[in-house]
């Protein structure tokens, strides 16, 4: 009888000592998350307030935004008017004050020759034949501060519905398209955004080139 309850205390001092060391299942995801640092105000403890920096990442978001968008201007091997950044317009003959004056989108091969009158070879786009000339315009999309009167600009020598010339539609059309240079003589509707050429045809700022070179 002894031994049956010596047997008894030992088994019951085992199921205590199980039960208070047993871990305790946490099916709570959250209590695992560390508190935020408490601060004592007035002498009563209080939790500190957990704060995002909404401000600094919506910053980060535009920086990462600003970053794709120039890489992706970056890329780009043509500017608005679908002309590539290297290209030149040429002619074979000299500009003298003519209303009009066809010239060719085309790539630089050979660097103008200082000896020879600043000579300098070309490979026309439209139809990919090599060409050398004196006469070669380097130019970019006009800005409308830059435009005035008895200034030489270059056009795509195509009109929209209305009559006005306007700008290549795609790359293929910017490099075998007609282009011409010509000479601004009205800019009383600059502010309608029309300037009036010496051919006596109007062109949109938006759509004209000036010579840089």
């Amino acid at each position: 009888m002894k031994n049956l309850s010596l047997i008894l205390i030992i088994l019951l001092a085992c199921v205590t000592l199980f039960a208070v060391t047993k871990p305790v299942s946490n099916k709570n995801p959250k209590a695992n998350i560390v508190k935020p640092e408490v601060v004592q105000e007035g002498g009563e403890i209080i939790q500190a307030p957990m704060t995002v920096d909404k401000n600094a990442a919506k910053e980060v978001d535009k920086n990462k935004i600003k970053e794709s968008n120039e890489k992706e201007q970056e890329g780009k091997p043509y500017d608005k008017q679908f002309v590539l950044w290297d290209t030149y317009f040429i002619s074979d003959k000299e500009w003298k004050d003519n209303k009009e004056l066809i010239v060719f989108p085309a790539k630089m091969v050979n660097p103008p020759d200082p000896n020879n009158k600043m000579q300098a070879d070309f490979v026309r786009f439209t139809n990919e034949e090599k060409f050398a000339s004196t006469n070669w315009y380097k130019t970019k999309i006009a800005d409308k501060k830059e435009l005035e009167k008895g200034m030489r600009v270059i056009l795509f020598g195509i009109f929209d519905d209305t009559g006005i010339y306007r700008s290549p539609q795609s790359e293929e059309e910017a490099l075998k398209g007609p282009w011409f240079i010509t000479t601004i003589v009205d800019i009383s509707g600059i502010e309608e955004g029309i300037v009036t050429l010496s051919n006596d045809f109007k062109a949109s700022i938006n759509h004209i080139r000036i010579v840089t070179q």
